[in-house]
């Protein structure tokens, strides 16, 4: 498990329903551990 695994774990524990990001060198891991549990999810 890394950071990104991490705070979206966090993130499914307390129910968030939505987060805005804007996709680029820092948030690339987070986006694709989102997309990787929800292909469905648009980045």
């Amino acid at each position: 498990m890394n950071g990104a695994d991490a705070l979206l774990a966090t993130l499914v524990a307390n129910e968030v329903t939505a987060c805005f990001a804007n996709p680029g060198a820092s948030e690339m891991q987070f986006v694709a551990a989102v997309t990787a549990l929800d292909p469905e999810v648009i980045p």
